[in-house]
């Protein structure tokens, strides 16, 4: 039983890394999807975070406290999501930039969140939109 919960968690991890992903280089594969993100994509993201949770978070730690009930670790929720997150290569990638170059006690903005994601995102839509495919004038 408990490996459904370690294979829901990865899905989780899979699909938020894929999002990413998708968002920030999916205006290079045709026009459509870099209308798309600028449009519809981003604007619904960010409203999304607007709200007081965090749906990828909550669900990741709603299923490791169903791990926990039918594991034997000692490991607390953060130690297995944070396990099994690295099992990745762009989130600890994603992890180990955040960490060098931006600790939360020397810089207090740090642009690899999430949220400077988005940002960054929007930025090379729109600057695919108008070099690359020239649509804004």
């Amino acid at each position: 039983m408990k490996e459904i919960y370690i294979f829901l968690l990865k899905l989780i991890i899979i699909i938020q890394m894929f999002g990413a992903l998708f968002i920030l280089f999916g205006g290079i594969k045709s026009v459509e999807y870099a209308k798309l993100n600028v449009m519809v994509i981003i604007p619904i993201i960010v409203l999304i975070n607007l709200l007081p949770i965090d749906f990828f978070e909550t669900s990741k730690k709603y299923i490791v406290s169903k791990y926990i009930d039918y594991s034997n670790d000692n490991k607390t929720a953060e130690e297995i999501i944070e396990e099994n997150s690295n099992t990745f290569i762009l989130p600890k990638i994603h992890k180990i930039i955040s960490n060098r170059y931006f600790v939360d006690n020397i810089n207090t903005f740090n642009p690899v969140t999430y949220q400077g994601i988005l940002v960054l995102a929007l930025i090379i839509n729109v600057y695919l939109l108008k070099y690359k495919w020239n649509l804004i004038k």
